[in-house]
């Protein structure tokens, strides 16, 4: 897909101007209906389990002499 295709006709559309204002890129956008609030930065970090034991696991990561353990809840 080219972005610079028209999606109705496939004609060669071409930049005019770029636009860098954050409020004004967010009006064109709520105007066409594409506009998604971003996430809320706190909801959905990964948190460790509350209980439960915590085992260590060696893994190859490719990298020779540099051997970590990953930690594995389970």
């Amino acid at each position: 897909m080219d972005p610079l295709s028209c999606p109705r006709c496939g004609y060669e559309m071409k930049i005019i101007s770029p636009i860098h204002e954050p409020d004004v890129i967010g009006r064109i956008l709520r105007h066409l209906g594409l506009w998604k609030q971003p996430p809320d930065p706190h909801e959905g970090k990964i948190k460790a389990p509350a209980d439960g034991p915590v085992v260590m696991e060696d893994f190859d990561d490719g990298w020779p002499g540099y051997e970590e353990p990953v930690w594995v809840y389970h």
